[in-house]
């Protein structure tokens, strides 16, 4: 059996094939860049993804795949290769698809014609990228102190609402034992979610 491009098979010509894999990767990945496409490759892979090195002796099923890798950038200056996978339709799938890193499949066409905005992340130097990247952290971390929080403050709650409810409350001296953990302004909070 002889292997056939997406050329020979479907008319998508090299220029084609690059589209196709940039609107999909910037679909996926819509706050990365795509800086360049460095491979193209035909090869024989199975179901699983895995690449079929001697196809004379492979009994199980077997599609063409044109794997596109595409070289993207964020606006914190890290790169990444992104593969896309451009399979040929097969006798359970009546037109190609694409797929990258997620289970969404693409039809090839539709992809094509799809009008991406690729995003230019060029004017954006190391110092900026660096201050970029310190802004992210601090963000991080502060919705990270506010969901723990939030976590707190369901948590105190849920425990003085069970307490309620259970047929063996623990007395007030004990749940004071049990908040003590917890500041005084996280009370303050957790009262006004109390329900009368």
């Amino acid at each position: 059996m002889t292997m056939k491009t997406l050329n020979e098979l479907y008319g998508y010509n090299e220029t084609e094939i690059e589209k196709i894999a940039t609107n999909i990767t910037l679909t996926e990945y819509p706050s990365e860049q795509v800086t360049k496409i460095t491979k193209i490759e035909t090869v024989w892979m199975d179901d699983w993804g895995k690449i079929i090195k001697n196809v004379s002796e492979w009994g199980g099923r077997k599609s063409i795949v044109t794997i596109v890798n595409v070289r993207t950038t964020n606006k914190f200056k890290k790169s990444k290769t992104r593969k896309v996978s451009l399979r040929t339709a097969t006798q359970y799938r009546e037109h190609p698809i694409a797929t990258l890193d997620s289970w969404t499949q693409y039809k090839l066409d539709e992809s094509l014609v799809l009008e991406v905005v690729n995003n230019n992340y060029d004017h954006i130097t190391k110092e900026m990228a660096e201050s970029l990247i310190e802004m992210d952290k601090i963000e991080k971390a502060e919705a990270k102190a506010q969901k723990e929080k939030e976590d707190s403050i369901k948590n105190i709650v849920g425990e003085i609402n069970y307490n309620l409810r259970c047929r063996n409350p623990r007395s007030p001296k004990q749940l004071k034992t049990s908040f003590k953990k917890y500041d005084n302004e996280l009370m303050e909070e957790a009262k006004l979610q109390l329900s009368e």
